[in-house]
């Protein structure tokens, strides 16, 4: 198992916390020199997909950059990414870095298709695509902020070639478009690093969080860019809603033995479950709704054509 760790000793609690930002840029415009400039203010979990996290930590100003807060994760795969979500407690964090989910997402694909010889099924995807949505899940549901760095690709458009994220598939890129806060592009123009957090004809991006709208040099740092963040506490549900979730789960025939199982998925537990998952698992529910009243339509259009017959 490839999955190792080296901490440091954090002096920082969370000060700004809940927020999901993708970050993406050209070749060394500095993606990951911003991502980890939060540890001046947080105590973060740096997950290194690259093992190039060492280098990028020397080239960062010692006033920008705090050791202490920083604690490295090194993940080869997705089954160590798995690992992560099911063993770390993230409470006494507040914010994790994932640099790059490109090069984790890249490198998965590439060890599939040597392993089976052949192109990536969609199941195969979707286990992909669900290993980084839990992820992201289990950040949110703890109240930490995430920081995801990921590799640029320039794709056509009506009026020429537009910067966007490289995300390797339709699924995760759905998943960034929903679930980050903030998608901010990082260039170099002129000897001089630029940060965007809105879109332009050449490359995507956009902000819900109240941020600046370009940062330049020195400025791109993430104290700078989250001076607007609106603090953020898990609000936990009643016990009144915790029976009315457990009624839906009997409906759906999730029986008091398959409910642990149904709590680990969404990464929680019956005393633990915050507004933001409750409203991740009626998204399944209403899923299955779905499902049970397309197969009851499917169902009655047979019985008609048979009655018609």
């Amino acid at each position: 198992m490839k999955f190792t760790v080296t901490a440091g000793e954090a002096t920082l609690h969370n000060s700004s916390v809940g927020h999901v930002t993708c970050v993406y840029g050209s070749p060394k415009a500095g993606k990951s020199s911003f991502a980890l400039t939060a540890t001046k203010q947080h105590k973060c979990i740096f997950i290194d997909t690259e093992n190039s996290g060492g280098k990028v930590w020397d080239r960062i100003p010692p006033d920008q950059k705090n050791v202490d807060n920083r604690f490295v994760v090194n993940v080869g795969d997705l089954d160590d990414l798995s690992l992560f979500i099911s063993t770390f407690d993230l409470r006494d964090y507040g914010l994790v870095i994932i640099d790059s989910l490109t090069h984790l997402v890249e490198k998965q694909i590439q060890n599939e298709r040597d392993r089976r010889g052949k192109n990536i099924s969609i199941d195969y995807w979707g286990h992909i695509a669900d290993t980084f949505k839990r992820f992201i899940s289990k950040c949110q549901q703890r109240g930490v902020s995430v920081i995801i760095v990921v590799h640029e690709e320039e794709t056509a458009s009506e009026k020429g070639f537009i910067s966007r994220p490289k995300t390797q598939g339709n699924m995760i890129g759905e998943i960034l478009r929903r679930d980050c806060d903030n998608i901010v592009y990082i260039t170099s123009r002129d000897g001089k690093r630029i940060m965007y957090t809105r879109p332009s004809d050449t490359f995507i991006a956009g902000c819900r969080d109240n941020v600046p709208e370009v940062l330049i040099g020195e400025n791109i740092n993430y104290e700078k860019f989250s001076e607007g963040f609106a603090r953020y506490e898990p609000k936990f549900i009643s016990k009144s809603s915790i029976t009315e979730l457990k009624k839906k789960m009997r409906y759906w025939g999730i029986t008091p033995e398959k409910e642990e199982a149904f709590f680990k998925r969404f990464n929680t537990q019956p005393d633990m479950i915050t507004e933001f998952t409750l409203k991740e698992m009626e998204r399944v529910f209403a899923d299955l709704q779905k499902k049970a009243d397309y197969e009851k339509a499917q169902s009655q259009q047979i019985q008609n054509q048979n009655a018609s017959n």
